[in-house]
């Protein structure tokens, strides 16, 4: 995590904690507060723009692609416990904490299958370059099975390096 952005966080938490705890016990007014929580909150932005730039994230495809997945697994997850809540309920007395229990045990045993094939399925939705490299580099894998002769190889790698990362030159150096 970049010191920024981690300053940034607790300095919202220390302001947010500040602010609930000592406005009322301080002569400071209650818009030096606001004053000092509105900048703790804009400093959160303005570190993440700041680690983009320092890491060159320009391409935010990935970030984006992360966080549509990550928003539809929460949605898909939360539907499912809140059903399996009402559900469990449905049959056991209202004050039960297996209910409860037994929701958030299935959750977690469905978060990882979830999040795979929603990950898939938005890579192949919205990152279809990505998705179809991948799918030429686990056919090319699969042909490696069927090729022994070194320059039927290195053909078949400079063409599928050629079809995925399209550069404008590629070359194979093989070792008598």
């Amino acid at each position: 995590m970049d010191k920024w952005f981690a300053f940034a966080v607790v300095s919202l938490i220390l302001a947010t904690l500040a602010q609930e705890t000592l406005a009322d016990l301080t002569p400071i007014p209650l818009l030096a507060w606001d004053l000092l929580w509105g900048m703790a909150v804009l400093a959160v932005p303005v570190a993440i723009g700041l680690s983009v730039l320092r890491y060159r994230l320009y391409e935010i495809d990935r970030i984006v692609s992360r966080t549509v997945t990550y928003l539809l697994v929460v949605g898909l997850l939360g539907m499912v416990f809140f059903g399996a809540v009402t559900l469990i309920t449905s049959f056991l007395p209202a004050e039960s904490d297996l209910a409860v229990a037994a929701s958030t045990l299935a959750v977690a045993a469905l978060f990882n299958p979830v999040r795979r094939r929603v990950q898939v399925w938005i890579d192949r939705r919205f990152n279809r370059a990505r998705y179809d490299a991948q799918k030429v580099m686990d056919a090319f894998a699969e042909s490696l099975r069927d090729r022994v002769d070194a320059a039927e190889l290195s053909d078949g790698w400079r063409d599928v390096v050629a079809e995925t990362m399209q550069p404008s030159a590629a070359a194979v150096w093989i070792r008598p």
